[in-house]
């Protein structure tokens, strides 16, 4: 694959830098997984298939299924809604930082309503299908419209 230089800061970049494809030997069978993945084929038999080793099939369905997180619209058109919901607050992969009794299988907060036990994510979705969403630090005011502000468009006031 050809590598391009910016003359401005000399680093150098090609047409897959930026995507999930960048730095990904094997390309030629992302393809088959992507397909193995929608017939709903477990890691194993994917890996079986395409003559790959089990951990190259479970970093690249992580890797991908990553990728649309990090794509949203940089602005709703038209009328567009917005709402927030609330999940329990995860400490799930961290070495440290669990204030709390270790949860089975989910749970529920101890607390009735809202709590610091949970995280508030604002969701907004356009008339065209375009959607956005964030993590907000708080349930408040200021912070919907921290996070709304980027998301303006010419309808939202």
């Amino acid at each position: 694959m050809q590598r391009y230089r910016c003359r401005e800061c000399c680093k150098t970049f090609s047409a897959l830098t930026g995507t999930p494809l960048n730095r990904l030997h094997k390309r030629g069978k992302w393809l088959d997984q992507a397909h193995a993945l929608q017939d709903g084929q477990t890691l194993r038999e994917i890996a079986r298939a395409l003559g790959i080793h089990l951990s190259t099939a479970h970093r690249w369905r992580h890797r991908f299924l990553a990728a649309p997180k990090t794509v949203q619209p940089q602005a709703l058109t038209g009328i567009a809604e917005a709402d927030e919901t609330m999940f329990l607050l995860s400490f799930k992969g961290k070495r440290s930082g669990l204030h709390r009794k270790a949860r089975k299988r989910g749970g529920k907060a101890t607390q009735r309503g809202l709590s610091h036990e949970q995280v508030p994510v604002l969701v907004a979705l356009d008339r065209a299908g375009a959607t956005m969403d964030c993590v907000l630090k708080a349930m408040s005011l200021f912070q919907y419209e921290m996070s709304l502000k980027g998301w303006r468009t010419s309808n939202m006031k």
